[in-house]
């Protein structure tokens, strides 16, 4: 009985850390979206999350760890959110709504995003050179999904026989990112990356050629 409750009381603590810690990320989203990464300090996050400056050094190192920590967390969820909305979509459509899914992500977080892309080349170097390290890791293993997509939808006869899965899944990717960068660059705000969708899905099929 003693060795149950000391189990129990272990998975409670872990528990509360762990929400602690989703605490501080979402009070860090919040004040990051609002005051960009340079002018947020970890006063501003422990209002928002209402715990101590001293309970957020306890989970993150400085400012640089817990920003590229978020932004981790932010492009995890997205990946794992991609995959949900492929499975779900038939053969046909499953390039499709690996596309829309990924940039209706982008568009629904608007002002963190903008921040987030503007402000990640003026972090610390260490930091940044760590996270970049990592991010590829994780950019490259989200490639290879998509060019498991590419090639179901191959093998399925909606894409053409001849084309490479992983070369045609970096040129889908790289149109994505074009098209997250020219609607941050939109100072208007006259563009939307919904609107986006079917343009990116009709180059990636059709090309510009007539």
């Amino acid at each position: 009985m003693f060795i149950r409750e000391k189990i129990l009381n272990i998975i409670r603590k872990e528990r509360e850390k762990l929400g602690r810690k989703n605490d501080i990320l979402k009070a860090s989203e919040i004040v990051f979206a609002k005051k960009g990464f340079h002018k947020a300090t970890m006063n501003d996050i422990a209002k928002e999350s209402r715990y101590a400056v001293g309970t957020i050094y306890i989970y993150f190192k400085n400012k640089n760890d817990l920003y590229f920590t978020l932004m981790k967390s932010k492009f995890h969820r997205m990946t794992e959110g991609v995959k949900g909305a492929v499975e779900n979509a038939n053969p046909q459509n499953k390039i499709k709504a690996l596309i829309k899914f990924q940039l209706e992500s982008f568009q629904s977080d608007k002002d963190f995003f903008k921040i987030l892309f503007s402000d990640v080349r003026s972090t610390e170097n260490a930091t940044r050179e760590k996270f970049t390290k990592e991010h590829i890791s994780a950019f490259i293993k989200h490639i290879k999904y998509i060019a498991s997509i590419v090639e179901l939808s191959r093998k399925s006869g909606y894409v053409r026989k001849d084309v490479d899965s992983l070369r045609a899944a970096y040129l889908i990717a790289a149109m994505m990112n074009a098209s997250v960068f020219y609607w941050i660059s939109d100072k208007k705000q006259t563009i939307s990356l919904n609107d986006q969708v079917d343009f990116v899905y009709d180059m990636v099929l059709n090309g510009i050629g007539k």
